[in-house]
């Protein structure tokens, strides 16, 4: 008898290809269907590859089966990002699928895992699902690449069936009918996906790809969404292996990167809502190619601008309260609308020196409120999809707080913050600084480890500064690493509540050693040095570092609300810098804050002197 291990290392011929989908199929329901019925002893379930296909192809191309299919199951779209360059290819696209990780495809069809920067294990899912004893048939190379790593299993758990269908739904929707009768007859599952978007969709940008979760037990008609995006109608490529192993009951052995995906109830057309959903973030994909850089050149304008006219002894320059806006209308139209307000109420005195400082604290402030408030409620929804937020196609952060909202939050916090010492009580700005820090770290809110660690170290220059104490290396080196040591054994606690990058880290660490956190390191090291040398943010770092150079005098001297103001917001671009893997983009808008902060201080100054 041939066994699992025979099919998915043998070649198989066309012919013999087009008999053995048939044949197992009508075997399943003719012979196995009944008994697993009578006795649910063993779970089975089938994965159908569609690869190069799309969900309106599913929909206009796709036969009754197909169509009737996805009116039972919960729909969605995958993110299908691999760890290639430029492309997705199918045999990548499976190989990620089956490790629960981004990888590559190596040479004679294996996970390319080296080089990767953070653990993984190739065939993650067939190595587990064979030894947790379920046996895996798989026989072409898209096929074998899902279950890469399976062997036979001397015991009958379950039995996982990979099949691929072809990039045509028409000529597949007759195995489609045959299993789906099968896995309902049987209470399996069955997930029919495309892995991988067709070039042309690739180039314009419509890289998200269907799948379909069919069981009578766990997936109902509905949208399918997961806990890796917590977005309704979207999942991840790795948050496949994770669900098919749930299903077995088999703990995965490898690091995964996903989590079982669920579903949620949908009224109305679902498959309308999800090609809605994905044309406008393909036409968010676009807009966000250079908006992004039409709001930074204005900024560097602007800040260059007013640093020249302050140098020269200008104490009539305004524009240092408008740089404020820059990061306000990339957020959110409501950020923008109220500070358009809050700046113009501001104008009518002509920016006198209190006013001026106060519009740009009004103006962070209700910035940073927007951000907490979203965080808090929305984990971070509204600003994952504003100007400054990460596109779900290109799959970097589906929720939560990314590095350029932690950026502005932090900037725009502790320069609010400063504006208010003297004037709240300081155990009030404490207990802000650690809602923003505990909702920048926790999992369910902003599920940023780089960000909550920022946060505290931008809590400690800010009250440092605030103490009036002398500077001391050595005693600010030792604050530095216990707030980072702290933070980290509090972020490992938080991450109890859901995945986050502390986590993530400490399971890397017991799979591959501390060799997997130096390379994690090495990684995020390379990535800020690359973004240091060829991101266009890193112009407006620059400028807002040169700038605020030029405009802060006597700062040693200064009170300690403007000393706060200046060394709060410093502390929170260096340590965005240092402790991201993307730290520029957030360090560039929080020295925006630190910018406006020197910028009003020199305007007060100057003013003082002016007859």
């Amino acid at each position: 008898m041939e066994t699992a291990r025979d099919r998915s290392s043998r070649p198989v011929t066309s012919g013999e290809r087009s008999h053995t989908r048939a044949d197992r199929a009508n075997n399943l329901l003719a012979v196995k269907g009944p008994i697993l019925s009578a006795f649910h002893t063993v779970l089975f379930c089938v994965v159908l590859l569609l690869p190069g296909t799309s969900l309106t192809e599913w929909q206009t191309q796709g036969g009754p089966n197909l169509r009737a299919a996805m009116r039972a199951g919960a729909l969605g779209l995958v993110n299908v990002r691999t760890a290639e360059r430029d492309a997705i290819t199918p045999l990548a696209s499976c190989l990620s699928i089956g490790t629960a990780a981004r990888v590559k495809a190596a040479p004679h069809e294996l996970p390319g895992t080296r080089g990767l920067g953070y653990a993984a294990l190739g065939g993650n899912l067939g190595k587990s699902l064979s030894d947790g004893g379920v046996n895996v048939a798989a026989a072409d190379p898209l096929e074998r690449a899902v279950c890469y790593g399976a062997h036979t299993s001397g015991s009958a758990h379950g039995e996982l069936i990979v099949e691929n269908l072809g990039p045509d739904p028409i000529t597949a929707d007759r195995e489609i009918g045959v299993y789906r009768k099968v896995v309902e007859r049987d209470r399996g599952l069955l997930i029919v996906l495309s892995p991988n978007p067709s070039k042309p969709a690739f180039a314009r940008f419509d890289r998200l790809t269907p799948i379909l979760l069919l069981s009578p037990r766990r997936f109902k008609p509905g949208l399918a969404t997961s806990a890796s995006t917590r977005t309704k109608g979207l999942i991840t490529n790795t948050d496949i292996a994770p669900t098919i192993a749930a299903f077995f009951g088999v703990p995965l052995e490898g690091p995964v990167y996903g989590v079982p995906a669920g579903w949620v109830a949908s009224r109305g057309d679902t498959v309308a809502k999800l090609n809605l959903q994905n044309e406008q973030w393909i036409a968010d994909e676009h807009r966000l190619s250079f908006r992004p850089y039409i709001a930074l050149a204005l900024a560097m304008l602007i800040v260059l601008g007013t640093t020249a006219a302050l140098v020269r002894g200008d104490a009539r320059s305004y524009w240092s309260a408008l740089i404020c806006l820059v990061p306000a209308a990339m957020l959110s139209a409501i950020t923008f609308a109220v500070s358009i307000v809050l700046l113009s109420l501001a104008a009518t005195n002509r920016y006198p020196r209190r006013t001026r400082q106060a519009a740009s604290a009004s103006v962070a402030g209700v910035t940073a409120l927007w951000i907490t408030l979203d965080g808090l409620f929305h984990g971070g929804a509204g600003a994952a999809h504003s100007f400054l937020g990460y596109s779900p196609i290109e799959g970097a952060r589906y929720y939560g707080i990314g590095n350029e909202a932690m950026g502005v939050w932090l900037g725009a916090a502790a320069l609010t913050a400063g504006w208010l010492a003297g004037r709240v009580r300081g155990g009030w700005l404490l207990a802000g600084g650690a809602v923003i820090a505990i909702s920048l770290g926790h999992p369910l809110i902003g599920a940023k480890a780089g960000g909550f660690l920022a946060a505290l170290l931008t809590i400690l220059g800010f009250w440092w500064a605030l103490s009036g104490r002398a500077f001391k290396l050595l005693v600010a080196a030792f604050a530095i690493v216990a707030v980072i040591a702290a933070g980290t054994g509090l972020e490992a606690f938080m991450g109890r509540f859901g995945a986050s990058h502390v986590t993530q880290s400490l399971a890397m660490a017991r799979h591959g050693g501390a060799g997997a956190l130096v390379d994690a390191v090495v990684r995020k090291a390379a990535m800020n040095v690359h973004l240091l040398t060829h991101s266009t943010w890193t112009l407006l770092l620059i400028a807002c570092l040169y700038g605020a150079w030029r405009l802060i005098e006597g700062i040693a001297v200064a009170g300690p609300r403007s000393r706060a103001m200046v060394y709060g917001t410093l502390s929170a671009t260096a340590a965005s810098l240092a402790l991201n893997d993307a730290g520029v983009v957030a360090a560039a808008l929080s020295s925006l804050y630190l910018w406006t902060a020197a910028a009003t201080i020199r305007a007060e100054n100057a003013a003082d002197v002016q007859p």
